[in-house]
């Protein structure tokens, strides 16, 4: 009962009772400074974005994929033209 009362004198646990005691604070403040209407507001903003950038992304593998195909259909439509003429 008495360790209960002796001020705290390890360093580890006084820097984390400092960090504990700082994120409080700025977790207080930060919820006080936006209403659920600008949470709601910021967050749509992010998602929004997020969508575009992967749609962004996924669009530009789908079109080197395709070209790709081509280059590959290409080739195949030559190599089958190549066979039917030495093939004659």
């Amino acid at each position: 009962m008495n360790n209960l009362h002796q001020p705290i004198s390890d360093m580890s646990s006084q820097k984390a009772t400092a960090a504990a005691s700082y994120g409080a604070s700025i977790t207080t403040a930060a919820g006080g400074a936006f209403t659920v209407n600008d949470l709601a507001l910021w967050g749509g903003l992010f998602l929004a974005l997020l969508t575009f950038i992967v749609n962004l992304v996924y669009n530009a593998r789908k079109d080197k994929r395709e070209a790709e195909l081509t280059r590959l259909e290409s080739e195949l439509a030559k190599a089958r033209l190549a066979k039917e003429l030495s093939g004659k």
